[in-house]
């Protein structure tokens, strides 16, 4: 009997562990957002185009083949011509020109080509020579202010020259007397183009006056392609040949750097104006990226005269152009005359495409940035050196701003 029992009490401790794991229960709670949605968003470019003039253009409009560009006819030695186009985005971008479909034609062979082109007598396709003299300038159109100020596809009473189909005022070309065959890898615009924004591109077609015989009778057609792409997550394309031009990666992986512990990848950038008296204790500029996210930073420090300093070493072809950005926030006075510089090295010091000093913008002066250029004049490798210096000694040092350097 007793084992019985015992039997009994095993089954009953059984189904009693069994009920008590049926009803366990934790709080809790629960809260619903509901709506939820995601939506693309959208990249679309419109142009609208302007002539020298006023002879020719089309308002505000997507293209597709027509109308062209250009239509040049009888074309000789010396001759050019420019448009400017306006570039219309509704989402962050980058830019770029492109020719493509292009048909070089040699048509005759005229008895003074004959003289300096020996395969004319071979007539069509791919035969002529008008790509390989005929080039390309391009400039964004900004006229005497820095910035744009004219939002109607049209210079504007604030700033007369911007888009105005001049380059003049405080332009520079960005890339210059590209031939045409070499347009066909494209140019990329040297800045990020925002949906609040109208930008002018001037682009002028030149034949060089030395030029000579070798293109009489021949004909170039092509499209002008102009493409943009988002930005946003995106750094610019075209910094071919450079390794993290733009400081992107957030540090200097691809550059060789003298004097690190006086540089630093920023996110932005206060400088510091005044005068001799308050030893350039004023709050100036705030400095944010020309492009993407980050930019580099170099501060004087390493000894009266001794640069800080970072490089890289690339491979160009003749043509090719190094571009980028630069700024400097002198935090000294003279005659202490700081100093910083973009320079070109190859077997030495080649070009100084941009330099600025205290002299230049005066006590505890500073610049915005400021875009630079350099054509490579042959095939070779070349050094870019970026830098900043202490000038008579080595107290106040100033520094120097670099972004968005490429090869285009």
């Amino acid at each position: 009997m007793s084992r019985k029992i015992l039997t009994s009490l095993s089954v009953i401790g059984v189904v009693a562990a069994l009920v008590i794991g049926a009803t366990t229960a934790y709080f809790g709670d629960a809260e619903t957002s509901t709506g939820n949605k995601m939506k693309a968003g959208s990249l679309d470019l419109k142009i609208d185009l302007q002539c020298e003039n006023g002879l020719c253009g089309f308002p505000l409009r997507d293209l597709s083949d027509e109308p062209s560009f250009f239509q040049e006819c009888d074309i000789k030695p010396g001759d050019s011509g420019e448009v400017t186009v306006s570039w219309h985005v509704d989402n962050d971008a980058w830019a770029s020109v492109q020719l493509a479909d292009v048909y070089d034609w040699e048509y005759g062979c005229p008895e003074s080509e004959a003289e300096e082109d020996s395969s004319c007598g071979t007539p069509g396709q791919g035969e002529g020579e008008l790509s390989q003299y005929l080039t390309f300038t391009f400039w964004m159109d900004e006229g005497s202010a820095e910035g744009w100020q004219c939002p109607d596809n049209k210079p504007c009473q604030a700033d007369p020259e911007e888009g105005n189909n001049i380059l003049d005022g405080i332009e520079n070309p960005f890339a210059e007397n590209i031939p045409a065959s070499q347009l066909v890898e494209g140019v990329w615009l040297p800045i990020e183009l925002i949906p609040s924004t109208v930008y002018y591109l001037g682009m002028q077609w030149h034949l060089p006056p030395e030029t000579g015989n070798i293109v009489q009778t021949d004909s170039l057609s092509a499209r002008i392609l102009l493409k943009v792409i988002q930005s946003r997550h995106n750094p610019r394309p075209s910094s071919g040949g450079l390794t993290n031009g733009g400081f992107e990666n957030g540090n200097f992986a691809g550059w060789e750097v003298l004097y690190p512990e006086l540089a630093e990848v920023a996110t932005s950038y206060q400088s510091y104006t005044g005068s001799e008296d308050n030893d350039c204790g004023t709050l100036g500029s705030v400095y944010e990226p020309k492009e993407g996210d980050y930019f580099a930073v170099l501060h004087a420090g390493a000894g009266e005269g001794v640069y800080t300093l970072i490089r890289q070493t690339v491979n160009l072809h003749a043509g090719q152009k190094l571009a980028g950005w630069a700024a400097f926030d002198a935090k000294d006075y003279l005659p202490y005359d700081d100093d910083s510089a973009v320079v070109i090295v190859s077997g030495g010091p080649l070009a100084t495409p941009w330099q600025k000093a205290v002299h230049d913008v005066g006590n505890c002066g500073e610049t915005p940035w400021q875009y630079w250029s350099w054509t490579a004049p042959a095939d070779g490798t070349y050094t870019l050196e970026l830098k900043v210096r202490n000038v008579e000694d080595n107290a106040l040092p100033s520094s120097a701003l670099f972004d968005a350097n490429v090869i285009e």
